[in-house]
């Protein structure tokens, strides 16, 4: 499975690492980024006979489009990060 190597990202989040007050430091953030559709690849090595491979593959191959169909439902990925920091 691949996904884009890019993704846009919305979120929120509060802290400020370059604050003077205090040595400990808190940040955190909620969002969201798309990453849009999976590429999905799978391959079969078959050691079989003729029929065993052909149907290896047909397998093979439904599997990867159910995958992908699966996969499709879910474009969006959730992100929770939560950050601690010492200064000395």
């Amino acid at each position: 499975m691949d996904f884009p190597k890019a993704a846009p990202y919305v979120g929120i989040g509060w802290g400020n690492a370059l604050s003077q007050d205090g040595r400990w430091q808190f940040s955190g953030d909620l969002g969201a980024f798309y990453h849009g559709n999976a590429h999905v690849r799978l391959r079969e090595t078959c050691t079989g006979g003729a029929i065993t491979c052909i149907v290896l593959r047909s397998d093979v191959q439904a599997a990867a489009a159910r995958l992908g169909e699966e996969l499709s439902d879910h474009k969006f990925f959730p992100v929770l990060r939560a950050g601690v920091s010492y200064r000395f």
